[in-house]
């Protein structure tokens, strides 16, 4: 596992939600906030980092 620089720091929101997370999501958005490629610190990001650093 990556150190905490790699990590990406999300904001609690009491009520709203956490992160790129929202309460009230469907299963298919969740998985698309996680894996958005956009996201610096999402999980197709880090993906990338370590299939690139592999290769």
């Amino acid at each position: 596992m990556g150190g905490d620089a790699e990590r990406e720091c999300w904001e609690l929101r009491s009520g709203a939600g956490v992160g790129p997370l929202r309460f009230g999501m469907s299963p298919a958005e969740v998985a698309k906030a996680l894996l958005s490629p956009n996201r610096r610190g999402g999980l197709a990001a880090r993906m990338r980092r370590r299939t690139s650093r592999m290769g």
